[in-house]
């Protein structure tokens, strides 16, 4: 369910807090870029695909413990669609034989469901969202869309298959377009544009930025451990339960990581 939220956020926990003092020295250079007043050198300006596009944002949100995100195509969308499934009925979500690092886009459990509420009285205190390495993030797209999916899907990727040049070619000039207002010229490679245009582009952060915990995917096993780590802190905040808690970092750990980095959920 995508929606345009207007995005009040307020935590009462200390370690919330310090994750957003945390960003406020982000916060100048943001308004920089925003404004397109930063140094992009040695790049032409001109030349870049722009930040900060507005847009709309795909939220999913847990309404008892007044928590929300934000998903991102390829940075942990359907697992953390998993997560919020869990969080709102956890006991549903385990009856069906469902687990967080099982789940997969074409078959999700909660798909559709626990967006952001209609009521304005129930919207959450805590917004969050995570984000990847964008290098990271388009060799996972990449590798996905354009080297598996097009076996199935033969226009995806603008049907450059596994030619990378003639991808990167195109999605050059499409993002330059569809920044500039030519989005139905494209709206036969939508499926495409989500998963690689910019993370900025999402979560209607040109507006709400400043608004949002921004936690950091990972990429090897300690990353990873730290990224679970960071969320941990951010459902402890909000009260969900210890068992829940130490659940959602074992899926995303692996049991076995889990146990041998022993990360503490208390």
């Amino acid at each position: 369910m995508y929606t345009n939220p207007q995005f009040v956020t307020q935590s009462t926990s200390t370690q919330v807090s310090e994750m957003l003092h945390m960003q406020d020295n982000a916060s100048s250079l943001t308004e920089r870029i925003k404004n397109r007043i930063d140094d992009t050198a040695p790049f032409k300006r001109n030349e870049l695909v722009p930040p900060f596009k507005h847009g709309k944002a795909k939220i999913m949100t847990a309404i008892n413990y007044h928590l929300s995100a934000c998903l991102i195509r390829k940075v942990m969308s359907t697992t953390m669609e998993a997560i919020f499934c869990y969080l709102n009925n956890s006991t549903e979500f385990t009856r069906n034989n469902r687990t967080i690092s099982t789940e997969v886009y074409e078959n999700r459990f909660c798909h559709g469901k626990f967006g952001w509420p209609k009521n304005r009285d129930k919207k959450p205190n805590v917004l969050f969202v995570t984000v990847r390495h964008p290098i990271q993030r388009f060799v996972s797209g990449y590798v996905e869309k354009c080297m598996r999916k097009v076996r199935v899907m033969r226009t995806i990727c603008f049907g450059c298959k596994d030619d990378l040049q003639c991808f990167i070619k195109n999605l050059y000039t499409a993002l330059k377009e569809v920044y500039a207002g030519l989005d139905d010229k494209y709206e036969s490679h939508k499926i495409t544009l989500s998963h690689f245009s910019p993370q900025s582009w999402n979560c209607l952060f040109y507006d709400h930025f400043d608004d949002y915990i921004m936690l950091h995917q990972g990429e090897n096993a300690e990353s990873i451990a730290a990224y679970a780590s960071e969320l941990d802190k951010v459902f402890k905040s909000v009260d969900v339960p210890s068992d829940r808690r130490k659940e959602i970092c074992s899926q995303l750990l692996g049991k076995r990581m889990f146990a041998i980095n022993n990360l503490a959920v208390e």
